[in-house]
């Protein structure tokens, strides 16, 4: 059994060129989800630049046994190594045939970080629970942590073919209220299904504006801030949508935009990796009816054994889940010092480092005022 290490700084797509249809058959034989694909992670790599391949494979030339695809990020101080499809992925694997193979693979990840000529810190979230090359590299690496991640809700499907083997009584009149609600206000309401890729580029554009209006109302960051992400997402959906592989469920309220659900088509599972309403719109429940559509097109379809909902333990998920997956990230460093130089960093960074500062500064600052006042009362 032979190993190998190819990086690519120059063109993101060479690295994984360079182990090609092996790689693909490899990942066939695991069943590696759509997100661990070539298509996606060669779409990933180009987007984002700032990070250089780095892929690990075990086996010959033609019959991988075991391989990951890695990308590093040389900072200031330090180099980040992460998971091909960081951030965006919700599923993730260090694919291997075997228990030897994992090894191996673990070894040889070990070794290519060993040459990294600077102190560097190694983050691969996603992964599943139990992964044998995962558990032998914290095994091997110092310091290191593999730690529970964000789970996964995942409703099994059955030979019931019907909304109602599915659905709960409550959510089925949450439902009916909100098209109960729609028609009493005689809004337009009209539902679709796009899978043309002209379409579905022309929706993944007009969806981003949805995405970051309930962002927003959430007060949280999103991820469309972040133009790799932006231009990833793009990219990677249409890219599967001329292979076939995404389906983009729409619901349009007088013709605007009220929500939307981006499902990924992987063999036997459907898996919902993106949904948001417009707030403007949230009295009609609109991403009840698109998540209902969801899955009548999941039902209809007698090849699909399973709705993934993918990471996150969202309400609207865990009323129709029937189970839940659990993932892990394998978190490593250089050395004990970079470990602590890294948590001290991500501290410093942090919005919570912020919060805490601005309330600080507050209260010295009143204390200060508080102090003046009692001193100008005592000399009056």
């Amino acid at each position: 059994m032979t190993a190998e290490t190819h990086t690519a700084a120059s063109a993101p797509g060479g690295a994984l060129a360079a182990v090609g249809p092996a790689l693909d058959r490899l990942l066939d034989a695991v069943a590696a989800p759509v997100t661990c694909r070539r298509p996606w992670l060669e779409a990933w790599l180009a987007c984002y630049a700032d990070f250089e391949p780095l892929v690990v494979a075990v086996g010959e030339a033609d019959r991988l046994t075991a391989a990951a695809v890695l990308a590093a990020r040389r900072g200031p101080w330090r180099t980040d190594v992460v998971a091909a499809g960081d951030g965006p992925s919700d599923r993730i694997v260090l694919a291997a045939l075997d228990e030897n193979a994992a090894e191996e693979l673990a070894a040889r990840i070990a070794a290519a970080l060993a040459r990294l000529r600077r102190p560097w810190t190694l983050s691969v979230s996603q992964l599943p629970v139990g992964d044998a090359a995962a558990a032998s590299l914290a095994r091997r690496l110092h310091p290191a942590e593999l730690r529970p991640a964000v789970a996964a809700p995942v409703l099994e499907l059955g030979e019931a073919r019907t909304l109602d083997a599915y659905a709960s009584r409550s959510y089925r009149q949450t439902l009916r209220t909100s098209r109960n609600r729609i028609e009493r206000e005689g809004v337009d309401a009209a539902v679709a299904t796009a899978t043309a890729p002209g379409e579905v580029a022309a929706l993944v554009r007009e969806s981003e504006q949805v995405r970051l209006a309930r962002d927003r109302a959430e007060r949280r960051p999103s991820t469309l801030r972040d133009p790799r992400q932006r231009a990833f997402r793009r990219a990677v959906l249409e890219r599967l949508a001329r292979e076939g592989a995404v389906e983009l469920t729409t619901l349009r309220l007088e013709g605007r935009l009220a929500a939307y659900a981006v499902v990924l088509l992987d063999g036997p599972v459907r898996r919902l990796w993106d949904t948001a309403f417009e707030p403007r719109f949230a009295r009609f429940g609109p991403g009840h009816l698109v998540l209902e559509r969801v899955l009548r097109d999941a039902l209809a379809d007698d090849a699909c054994s399973a709705l993934d909902f993918m990471r996150g333990l969202d309400a609207y998920k865990l009323r129709l889940a029937t189970g839940v997956v659990e993932s892990a990230t394998l978190t490593a460093w250089s050395s004990s010092r970079t470990r602590a130089l890294a948590h001290l960093a991500a501290g410093w960074r942090s919005p919570a480092y912020y919060r805490w500062l601005a309330r600080w500064t507050a209260a010295r600052a009143r204390a200060l005022t508080g102090r003046r006042r009692a001193g100008s009362r005592r000399r009056s």
